[in-house]
């Protein structure tokens, strides 16, 4: 009974770390698209055109506006997800010590028996 109590403890432990790591995946994955958005923002900034006085001209306003709102939209998703990642450590660190732990017991609860 304990061996089959800490196998399954166990797996659900390996589930949590695995649960974990997938979302330090997906964040990582958001972060990668939010720098790839920025990119194209900057590029579409780069070819906004300005005049004497160094304002926007008029033919630009529009991309110019688009391309700062996409770059502050898309620097807060990183920031944001950024302070996401230390949130993710606990769950892959204790579920893969969780899991270290319960298979050790139940290997060792095996050989008693």
């Amino acid at each position: 009974m304990n061996t089959l109590l800490s196998a399954l403890l166990a797996l659900v432990a390996l589930g949590v770390a695995w649960v974990g790591f997938s979302d330090y995946l997906r964040i990582q994955n958001n972060i990668a698209n939010s720098r790839d958005q920025l990119v194209e923002a900057e590029a579409s900034l780069a070819q906004v055109k300005y005049d004497e006085q160094g304002n926007v001209v008029d033919a630009d306003r529009s991309r110019y506006q688009r391309a700062m709102s996409m770059m502050q939209i898309h620097t807060d998703s990183i920031r944001g997800s950024r302070a996401q990642v230390p949130n993710v450590y606990p769950f892959v660190g204790g579920g893969l010590l969780a899991f270290l732990v319960f298979t050790v017991m139940a290997v060792r609860s095996t050989r008693r028996s």
